[in-house]
């Protein structure tokens, strides 16, 4: 047994992290979770459960479903339209390699809007001061 694995016995300590010693195979560094391990169970669970919640959260949108929601009436608010960009360009990032030309364009007209945006509000408080 190596010296690192040895004080990890003595300490009791219960982390993931991979043992390696000069007598270990280059692949076995990858950690199994144990399920007779109820550490390790539970922050498989609760890492798959964060996962799962993520993916199941995202809907699909485009230029055109923004479209037909605000025709049909289902966006009434700046903040509503503001949530379906962020989620066209959120969801065109995460499904797209970050060296596809999909993913930079996202990126690129995520930015453009968020200042166009920002100019919007900008214009917006002024107009409600003058106003005032």
């Amino acid at each position: 047994m190596s010296a690192q694995a040895q004080d990890q016995d003595d300490s009791g300590s219960t982390s993931a992290a991979p043992v390696l010693d000069s007598t270990s195979p280059p692949d076995t560094h990858l950690v199994q979770p144990s399920w007779n391990n109820p550490l390790q169970h539970l922050l498989l669970k609760k890492t798959l459960l964060t996962i799962w919640r993520m993916i199941a959260s995202h809907r699909p949108m485009d230029l055109t479903s923004i479209k037909r929601r605000l025709a049909k009436g289902h966006i009434q608010s700046m903040i509503q339209f503001q949530c379906d960009l962020m989620l066209m360009f959120q969801n065109a990032v995460m499904y797209n390699s970050s060296d596809h030309h999909v993913f930079h364009i996202a990126v690129e007209m995520q930015r453009e809007v968020m200042e166009q945006l920002q100019v919007l509000a900008e214009a917006l408080l002024y107009s409600r001061d003058r106003l005032e």
